[in-house]
């Protein structure tokens, strides 16, 4: 007897496969907004974001302009992680349709009056530390060497803040390139930012005490945008936890009571030993 070999087809899943494939050559999200190609492995960890081991929290902002230049309420953007280099942080947007535009910290034109405009990350600390104790990574600026000027390519911005949210300024590119950041050419160009010398560079103490910084795009000096929705960003890889300010005391171990308390026990029930002594 023959074995006969039955060919079972499955019309559902062939629809499925199509319709994916339809959606990964469009590039399109869920929400059906475009994104950028380089977004197809992004992951959105929520609108804040602690690293592991870190003492600071990461916000996503969007919104952020001349009239605005910490961000807007009423959006909820998130903070997102692996646009185009594997581990890198950068932001979505919550765009015009009501959806999330994944993107790397860059300009964009969300479609509506509000014009051009920056997504950004907030980071704020624990509590305060030194600013020449934290150093911040940002790579993707499509640069071989220690210069910004990539064509259609977002320039950072950086906004420093001290105590309770306080700003203590905004350091444009010019500033950022003039406090020496060290570069490699790794991962189309990476910088390493030192805050205390890019508070040098803007005039200020490089040992201020800082309670956050908030990384965004350039729209403020004469920086125009480039492309049809959004320019070509950056995105953030690192920072330090940097040196706290005021550092909780430190707790001695429970050993080092013990001579302590042999000298207090002594000084208290010494004399009472000494009468019963002679009182016998």
């Amino acid at each position: 007897m023959k074995t006969q070999h039955l060919t079972v087809r499955r019309p559902a899943m062939g629809i499925l496969a199509a319709a994916a494939a339809c959606l990964l050559a469009t590039g399109l999200t869920a929400q059906g907004a475009p994104i950028d190609p380089d977004a197809k492995n992004v992951v959105n960890l929520g609108t804040t974001y602690t690293p592991a081991g870190a003492n600071y929290t990461i916000t996503a902002v969007q919104g952020i302009d001349a009239a605005n230049p910490l961000g807007i309420g009423g959006a909820s953007p998130q903070v997102n992680q692996n646009f185009e280099f594997t581990g890198s942080i950068a932001v979505s947007y919550q765009n015009s349709s009501g959806g999330l535009s994944a993107d790397a910290i860059s300009l964009y034109n969300n479609g509506t009056t509000s014009g051009i405009q920056s997504n950004g990350l907030r980071f704020q600390y624990n509590s305060q530390v030194t600013a020449s104790s934290v150093t911040v990574t940002l790579q993707d600026f499509d640069t071989k060497s220690a210069a910004w000027g990539a064509s259609q390519k977002a320039e950072p911005a950086i906004t420093l803040f001290g105590a309770n949210g306080a700003v203590l300024g905004t350091a444009t590119p010019a500033q950022i390139l003039a406090s020496n950041p060290t570069f490699s050419t790794t991962n189309d160009g990476t910088f390493n930012i030192n805050l205390g010398s890019l508070l040098g560079a803007m005039g200020q103490s490089s040992n201020t005490a800082i309670g956050g910084y908030l990384l965004s795009a350039a729209n403020f000096s004469g920086e125009t945008f480039q492309g049809s929705t959004t320019d070509d960003g950056y995105e953030f890889v690192s920072a330090g936890n940097g040196t706290p300010v005021n550092p909780p005391p430190s707790v001695p171990e429970s050993s080092a009571f013990l001579p302590l308390l042999l000298v207090l026990g002594v000084a208290i029930g010494g004399p009472a030993i000494r009468r019963r002594l002679l009182a016998a």
